[in-house]
């Protein structure tokens, strides 16, 4: 669930947190590959705030935060990116190791195939003319 305070604090903040959330459709062939990658390099990463819910979820979150970090990037420029997510509370200290090493990053999202898509990405379980009825089925739709 997406706090509404995100999108109405900054102008950027709005932007950056589509972004986030549209990178967590990106898959490729290295998405657990590097997971698995992270999960080695940081083996104990922190709680939230400044990790996600658990290991698992922040080894994935290095992924989708460097491609949000290449997406707001190519829209706003690297410095006005890295100076938006400085201002994150949430998922602070994957943003940190990001914007410490930018370069390994780069290497690491082309080692494991992933790559901020031309087009938008299609959902992966939501299409269709019967799309409503996996989200209503869904566990996690609470209407």
């Amino acid at each position: 669930m997406i706090n509404p305070d995100l999108l109405t604090r900054r102008p950027a903040s709005a932007l950056t947190t589509f972004l986030h959330e549209q990178m967590h459709w990106v898959q490729g062939p290295g998405l657990d590959a590097a997971t698995t990658e992270a999960s080695e390099r940081w083996p104990d990463p922190p709680s939230p705030p400044a990790g996600a819910r658990d290991g698992e979820s922040t080894w994935l979150h290095f992924s989708v935060c460097a491609l949000e970090y290449v997406s707001l990037a190519e829209i706003l420029g690297a410095q006005a990116a890295a100076a938006e997510l400085r201002l994150h509370d949430t998922y602070s200290w994957i943003y940190e190791q990001i914007l410490a090493d930018a370069d390994w990053f780069a290497a690491f999202l082309a080692r494991h195939g992933l790559r901020v898509p031309d087009r938008p990405p299609v959902p992966r379980r939501y299409y269709g003319e019967d799309w409503w009825k996996d989200l209503v089925d869904s566990t996690w739709w609470q209407p």
